[in-house]
């Protein structure tokens, strides 16, 4: 949603290849075409370490890159490639969109603003989720405890927690026995 946008008036952004599931607008049509893809409910390249989903195989192989640390442009070397650097504190990333969304902060620009609250974003991803404080909506539900959460990177996060505990309660199951008296 644009800002001050009424509730259900799809987001644009600039682009002469508009999505017509979410408004967003692209430059090039092949780049319309590969975010379309994330709109649909099959994603059957997953990444088993973490389950997140793909509609394309090239962006599960960018993911664990992203993952490992490596390089998500095809035809760099490994490692981290990271050649946007912020003039203002020199933070780089791997995108020139990451560049824009980060140089917004030092502009103190929140472009994105919910019609609700009227709350302001830096970010469009933001604002996506937002509309869940509202309305109370916690999705991802964890399998272990039953925790529910608006995000799923927020249930990724808590998951850990539960590994966390599990380690330190296998290492007592193998930990050595006390000495036991021998009079």
């Amino acid at each position: 949603m644009q800002p001050g946008a009424p509730a259900g008036e799809k987001k644009t952004t600039e682009g002469p290849y508009p999505c017509p599931e979410c408004g967003k607008g692209f430059v090039q049509r092949l780049a319309l075409v590969s975010h379309q893809g994330t709109h649909l409910e099959d994603k059957p390249h997953k990444r088993p370490a973490c389950g997140k989903g793909f509609s394309a195989r090239l962006a599960l192989v960018a993911h664990q890159r992203a993952h490992a640390g490596e390089s998500a442009e095809p035809g760099t070397p490994w490692g981290p490639h990271r050649p946007y650097q912020c003039p203002q504190c020199e933070k780089s990333f791997t995108r020139s969109s990451h560049l824009v969304a980060h140089r917004r902060l030092h502009a103190g620009k929140r472009p994105f603003r919910c019609p609700r609250c009227l709350k302001e974003f830096s970010e469009s991803s933001s604002l996506a989720w937002h509309p869940r404080v509202h309305t109370g909506e916690r999705p991802y539900p964890c399998p272990v405890c039953g925790a529910s959460f608006s995000r799923s990177s927020t249930l990724t996060k808590h998951q850990r927690t539960h590994a966390q505990q599990a380690r330190p309660a296998a290492s007592l199951a193998t930990a050595v026995p006390p000495a036991q008296d021998t009079q």
